[in-house]
């Protein structure tokens, strides 16, 4: 079953993490020096440093390792100032200890499938903080991190890590059995409960619940706000940045072939354009080729200095594959309206509230889209780079395909094993391992502030 398959997974190799230091930071009053620490999460794997004592500079030197079992993980570091070590007095800071909370400054998210292999990094983030509707700048926090892999084979790796690609998200039964949009957030909520109850309390080294919130962002994510929506199109619209150069370089070509500027490059043009048109068979092999080639020629470009896809920008963070609602949330509201209509107050909140549901799936659906550009354009920038080669190779075998195989033949073969894979016999619920390892491609759906 599941749990057998999670005890018995390969292990990919071990991600080495070491936070180096803070720099100035912000301070939260005009009086008050911070005194920074940070919680760190992989997995299940958590991790809080010492606190620094009254400093915007602090220096943690504190590393971490973390088994990676799972590719798609998200390393989460977060920065606090502890408001508990400000107390002047222990009768103070016992008194205080359960109404204070630790301030956040900063959080920083870095999908280890956009890390290379046995590469070194060490790199400085921008902490940023939403205060008050107005985004803040809260100091800069400096982390190495390298994922290390013994005996990296580069066959083997690869094809280790596209293992654990294609396998399911969720356990099978979720595919058989799919539970209802109120049981998700049930089964979410009391996962976020067990976790702060067992930090607070029953860890080696306890984490205070509001940073367990932050970590995870379980405080307030499941509500519409205005400024989420317009983070999601803001997102959406930092899609051309990828494919706006593309676009571009497009462009710009058929500008320069109907120019003239060069007549041996409109020459060249109309010689293939004729062969294509007396041979319109090599027309789609020819779309895959130039697939494959303009790939391998991006990553020949690309710079891999800085993790990638790593930031703390002003992106925030709700699950953008919800599951589709079985209705059971409008019943309730509409039996609440028909109920409320002696009670116009009642009536009006019953309105808001439908209101508030709609706009909710819309904020989804809007997160849903900028999850897909973003993960499209991770493929496109190599950001994840085994999932990029994946998707070369497919290029390169359709290539190969369509040029030796007839269309004719292709598209019969394939309308009938489309009908036949859908028979009630036959069909598998589980999801295809192309969309498993799509899904499994980074986003800025896991950053939030």
């Amino acid at each position: 079953g599941y749990r057998h398959d999670l005890l018995n997974r390969k292990k990919l190799g071990q991600l080495c993490v070491r936070v180096v230091q803070g720099k100035n930071l912000h301070r939260t009053s005009s009086v008050d020096t911070p005194d920074p620490y940070f919680v760190m999460r992989y997995a299940d794997t958590w991790m809080r440093s010492k606190t620094c004592k009254d400093t915007i500079f602090p220096q943690f030197d504190s590393s971490m390792e973390f088994d990676v079992f799972e590719i798609s993980n998200i390393l989460t570091v977060a920065l606090f100032d502890d408001n508990n070590m400000k107390q002047k007095s222990l009768k103070e800071k016992i008194s205080t200890l359960t109404t204070s909370r630790d301030t956040l400054l900063g959080k920083v998210n870095i999908p280890v499938n956009c890390l290379v292999v046995n590469k070194p990094y060490r790199s400085t983030f921008t902490l940023f903080v939403r205060r008050n509707d107005k985004i803040r700048i809260y100091g800069e926090i400096e982390i190495e991190l390298f994922f290390k892999v013994k005996d990296a084979n580069a066959l083997g790796l690869t094809l280790d890590i596209l293992k654990a690609y294609k396998a399911p998200l969720l356990p099978d039964k979720y595919y058989y059995e799919p539970p209802s949009d109120a049981d998700v957030k049930r089964l979410k909520k009391t996962k976020n409960d067990m976790i702060i109850k067992y930090m607070g309390g029953q860890a080696p080294t306890p984490i205070r619940k509001e940073a367990c919130e932050a970590v995870f962002a379980a405080s307030g994510m499941e509500e519409f706000k205005m400024f989420r929506l317009k983070m999601r199109m803001e997102r959406i619209k930092a899609f051309k940045n990828v494919f706006g150069p593309v676009f571009g370089y497009v462009g710009g070509a058929i500008a320069l072939v109907f120019s003239w500027k060069y007549p041996a490059v409109t020459l060249a043009f109309d010689v293939v354009w004729v062969f294509l048109c007396f041979h319109s068979h090599l027309i789609l092999p020819g779309i895959f080729l130039s697939l494959c080639i303009s790939s391998f020629t991006y990553l020949m470009a690309k710079n891999f200095s800085q993790p990638p896809m790593a930031t703390t920008e002003l992106l925030e963070g709700i699950d953008a594959s919800s599951e589709p609602s079985d209705g059971s949330a409008d019943n309730e509201v509409d039996t609440e309206s028909e109920a409320a209509t002696k009670n116009p107050i009642k009536a009006l909140k019953a309105k808001i509230e439908a209101m508030q549901n709609h706009a909710l799936k819309l904020q989804d659906f809007v997160g849903t889209i900028a999850c897909t550009f973003e993960q499209v354009a991770a493929i496109v920038s190599w950001d994840a780079t085994i999932a990029s080669f994946a998707f070369t190779m497919v290029f390169f075998m359709m290539f190969v395909i369509t040029y030796t195989i007839p269309l004719r033949y292709l598209f019969a073969v394939a309308g009938v094993g489309l009908t036949i894979k859908k028979h009630p016999r036959i069909a598998d619920p589980l999801p295809p391992a192309p969309l498993n390892l799509f899904n499994r491609l980074p986003s800025k759906a896991h950053f939030m502030l």
